[in-house]
């Protein structure tokens, strides 16, 4: 396989924007896990009511038959919202589908619903579920084997990459903050109208659930490079960065930007 940057750590930490700006510095595939589990989390949301129809109208998703836009993807039958548990239908709709479907299937709902606060904290609930989870480990390892002969490697970034997906990864990295900055800096990403206040008791729910959660905790070990971006820009942080996966990786593949 090839070579594998795993980028783990805290919400509004600058995980992905860093593994972003790593991939397409090093001409890597990246994948950001926590998409995939998002792109259910909207899809259960959407199930359980018309959430999408009043708060965002334009979504693509706003009504229960509106999901038919992602299911249809992978060749799966209607809803049956009379019939279906929701967690077991998502479940068996995940063990029939490939990465490349999941993939698909998150280019049909827009970002700013994918990165909503309330499809992220439905996200982290629907990774507490031990076999969604190891479906998803599955299909992210299946993205790094598969990844086309124009990428020397991949960029993973998510909460247990390092630790469960990909523990012999090349290179990892946990990324930190303080709650402060992070509260901050989801909050300039945010609507107007959004409190500092809300924002900061999400992040602090999601952190409590992220560490206190059973199966596949984010967590951090001795393999990693520790990396705290609170007083750095996002210069300082990627050059910071670049010369750790420098000196993790191979020259072969790690100078492949020049």
């Amino acid at each position: 396989m090839k070579p594998v940057i795993a980028i783990d750590g805290h919400g509004c930490s600058g995980k992905g924007t860093m593994a972003r700006l790593l991939a397409q510095h090093f001409c890597f595939a990246h994948l950001d896990s926590g998409s995939f589990y998002r792109l259910f989390a909207c899809l259960k949301l959407a199930m359980a009511g018309d959430f999408f129809n009043s708060t965002y109208p334009d979504s693509g998703i706003s009504k229960i038959e509106d999901i038919s836009n992602c299911l249809n993807l992978f060749g799966q039958c209607q809803w049956d919202d009379k019939s279906c548990d929701k967690n077991n239908f998502l479940i068996e709709l995940l063990e029939e589908i490939s990465v490349h479907d999941l993939l698909q299937a998150k280019e049909t709902i827009p970002t700013g619903v994918l990165r909503s606060d309330i499809v992220g904290i439905e996200a982290s609930i629907i990774a507490k579920i031990p076999e969604v989870r190891s479906i998803l480990t599955k299909l992210i390892r299946e993205f790094a084997t598969s990844v086309g002969d124009e990428y020397k490697g991949s960029v993973v970034d998510g909460r247990d990459i390092g630790t469960v997906v990909f523990p012999d990864a090349n290179c990892k990295i946990f990324m930190t903050a303080d709650q402060e900055i992070r509260a901050q800096r989801r909050l300039n990403d945010m609507p107007a109208g959004t409190t500092l206040k809300e924002v900061y008791d999400n992040l602090l729910e999601r952190d409590d659930r992220d560490f206190s959660r059973k199966v596949a905790p984010l967590t951090f070990d001795s393999s990693y490079v520790l990396v705290d971006t609170t007083r750095e820009t996002v210069e300082e942080s990627f050059a910071r960065l670049v010369d750790i996966v420098n000196n993790s990786i191979a020259p072969s593949y790690s100078q492949v930007s020049r």
